[in-house]
This record gives C-alpha cells, sequence and structure tokens, in this order.
C-alpha cells in the first residue's frame, strides 16, 4: 500500500502546483495520502479534509501534523446539504470506506454540497466510491476557481465516463490518466493525456466481484494551466 501511496503522490505533485492552494481531500479516509501530500510539498496549502467515518476521522486527525491547521469536516460530500444513507465497508489496511446509497445503508450521516462547504477551493480530490459523478454535477459550474480535479473515477451504473469527461473538457480542462511505462509496469505513475471520448470499454478490469460484475476504475487529473516545473 505503501508503494501504491507514494506513487499516487509523486504522479500528483508532477502534475499539480500546490503551493498557496485551497486543497479539498474529498474522502479522505484515514489521512495517509493526505499527510504523504502534505510532506512530498513541504505543506504551504489550505487543507479541507472531508471525510464522514467517525473511525476514519480519529486517525485523521493523529496525522495531522504539529503546528498544522487542517480543517476537518465530518460530512459526505454530494449533491444537496441533507443527510445521505451510506454503506460502511472495512477494508483492513485502509480504513474504512462508504459508499452512498439511495436507501439501505448502514447509517446515516451529514451531507453537504461542495460549492457550499468549501466554496474558493482550487484543487479538488475525490475518491468516493462512485459519487464523484454526482459531485460533479452540482459543482462543476459552481466552483470555477478549481484550477485542477484529481477524481478516481469507478464504473457506476448510468453513468458513462465519457459524458463526465466531456464535461470537463468543454469547461477547459486538459485530461490526463495515470499510467506506468509498458517496459516498467511497476514503475512510477506518469501522466498521459486523454480524450474526453475515453469510456469504460476501453479500462482494463481491475477485479471480478463475488456477484459476477466487474470493477473498474481510473485515475483522472482534469487541469488548467501547466504542470508544476521541477
Amino acid at each position: 500500500m505503501a508503494d501504491a501511496l507514494d506513487k499516487q503522490v509523486g504522479w500528483y505533485t508532477a502534475e499539480i502546483d500546490f503551493k498557496g492552494a485551497v486543497f479539498v481531500d474529498g474522502g479522505a479516509n484515514e489521512g495517509a495520502l493526505l499527510r504523504a501530500l502534505w510532506d512530498a510539498v513541504g505543506g504551504g496549502f489550505e487543507v479541507h479534509a472531508v471525510e464522514p467515518l467517525d473511525e476514519n476521522i480519529t486517525k485523521l486527525r493523529a496525522r495531522m501534523p504539529e503546528g498544522a491547521e487542517w480543517n476537518v469536516h465530518p460530512v459526505v460530500l454530494t449533491d444537496r446539504d441533507e443527510a445521505r444513507s451510506v454503506r460502511v465497508e472495512n477494508e483492513g489496511l485502509s480504513g474504512h470506506n462508504c459508499v452512498v446509497r439511495s436507501s439501505g445503508g448502514d447509517r446515516e450521516v451529514p451531507g453537504r454540497r461542495l460549492s457550499t462547504l468549501v466554496p474558493h477551493a482550487t484543487i479538488v480530490k475525490l475518491d468516493v466510491e462512485g459519487h464523484e459523478f454526482a459531485i460533479l454535477d452540482e459543482a462543476l459550474d459552481a466552483m470555477p476557481e478549481v484550477q485542477a480535479w484529481a477524481i478516481e473515477f469507478h464504473r457506476s451504473q448510468g453513468r458513462p465516463l465519457q459524458a463526465a469527461l466531456g464535461a470537463l473538457a468543454r469547461r477547459g480542462y486538459a485530461l490526463r490518466a495515470a499510467g506506468r511505462r509498458a517496459d516498467d509496469p511497476q514503475g512510477p505513475w506518469i501522466g498521459a493525456e486523454v480524450p474526453s471520448s475515453l469510456h469504460w470499454g476501453q479500462i482494463p478490469v481491475a477485479r471480478q466481484n463475488a456477484d459476477g460484475s466487474v470493477f473498474k476504475m481510473v485515475h483522472i487529473i482534469a487541469r488548467r494551466g501547466p504542470a508544476p516545473v521541477g
């Protein structure tokens, strides 16, 4: 897990300039990625960690660097300011994840729109188990100050990947996907330009689920302006 975390942080810092940013970590979990990113950059950016599960928040707060003032929001990002039902999954070393459900969840948690929670955000990372599409629907036009979106897109029923990528591209964002060199499959993540027409049929299967369905995901950075230098 640490190796994958290092590769993700390396890719983020190569593609996005965090200095002076207002950063939203949507789906902050236990804060491992956030702390690694903070250390890699050397701080210097405003943090809004969004995480609805108490069992994760305790560990997230423990990772906060001494003297840092991270804003921790105990809510789930969604498309309306109201409580949402979530299913909680224990991912072992990765902590607990929650999946927003229309009904039948394990618990109710407060829900907030990104555009009302942190309206001045300039960088937004979303790892929210398929709910990223609903968040983008609400926030994309309402938050023109966002310079970069770092999104883990999960294959979700009724949500074409190309529709979300097209919405980002039409608003002036260049699209980059995380990949690896063919001759170095275990090497660092590198960014590759992708078209807004990229669709789930072009994404390899990450795993087969117990119910026979397949799990697919892709890391996308949608960025305005050039990548950091050095």
